[in-house]
């Protein structure tokens, strides 16, 4: 991929994140937050942020990890919070205008200049699998901790261990035929997007490439929960991001069909409890 190509890809990423898919992450944030909680406190149980620390937290979104991160480090540390999207870190700023001890900067963590030997922990929860080029975003990361300074992040395990997220898109390409300009070839498995980082040794190659030591990989089984089928239904739909696009187009027997398939596939997760979805992820922790 040549360097023009990269940028527009990094363009097209940040306007969606700035107008619909920000819109959207917004209006279902604190769903969002309550969705993927078990994974998120396992991952900030483990990172151990600490009285004193100066913490980068990557791709932050609305700022709860970051809170969570500023509370840990007291007002002797610091805590700054990173997101491509200004639309979802307005909401961030908003809810955590009385902490004094965090800050957040819009910006891509890939390219944008974060400093050298600055961060005891850097901390993401599924926001480094998007990067362009994850060699150079990682290779900047390194760069910002210090010495032997830490990086613990949360990245999505296969489609196949998440059918919370890949049986609903199974769905949409069942009852909504590709465009015409639709590259026809299989797509790269290690192009940016929540799969990008599925694999163990992926992960090795690069966090290695990038100069990190020490790597750790700990894969995470647990459930979405997403309470009655109803609610399931009608949260997968309304959280389905880029093919927003496909379903504003729909007619109403595409969408009477979507809905369909949505409910027959939760109905395979229905408990008593309500519907719990498999989920699985990586751990992965590293040393500068």
């Amino acid at each position: 991929m040549n360097e023009d190509t990269t940028q527009s890809h990094v363009d097209e990423g940040a306007r969606y994140w700035n107008e619909e898919g920000g819109h959207n992450w917004v209006a279902h944030l604190d769903q969002i937050e309550s969705l993927i909680a078990p994974l998120s406190n396992k991952s900030l149980e483990r990172a151990m942020p600490q009285e004193g620390e100066v913490v980068l937290d990557v791709g932050c979104g609305g700022g709860a990890t970051s809170r969570y991160m500023a509370e840990r480090v007291a007002s002797s540390g610091r805590v700054v919070g990173v997101d491509i999207s200004s639309t979802i870190l307005a909401v961030a700023k908003e809810r955590s205008e009385q902490i004094s001890n965090l800050r957040f900067e819009v910006g891509d963590a890939q390219t944008m200049d974060l400093g050298m030997d600055v961060f005891d922990l850097i901390y993401s929860r599924f926001g480094v699998m998007f990067f362009q080029d994850v060699i150079a975003a990682f290779t900047n990361l390194h760069r910002a901790l210090k010495p032997a300074g830490r990086l613990m992040f949360l990245s999505w395990r296969t489609a196949a261990d998440n059918p919370w997220m890949q049986r609903p898109v199974t769905a949409i390409q069942e009852i909504f035929p590709p465009p015409p300009d639709a590259n026809p070839d299989a797509p790269d498995p290690n192009a940016p997007g929540p799969f990008s980082l599925s694999q163990s040794e992926r992960l090795h190659q690069v966090l290695q490439a990038a100069g990190f030591t020490d790597v750790q990989v700990e894969a995470l089984d647990d459930h979405i929960r997403m309470g009655d089928a109803d609610h399931a239904v009608s949260l997968i739909i309304s959280m389905m991001g880029p093919s927003a696009d496909q379903m504003s187009l729909a007619t109403h027997e595409q969408v009477t069909a979507l809905h369909d398939s949505i409910r027959s596939i939760v109905s395979h997760y229905d408990t008593a409890d309500g519907v719990a979805m498999p989920c699985g992820a990586w751990l992965v922790s590293a040393r500068a």
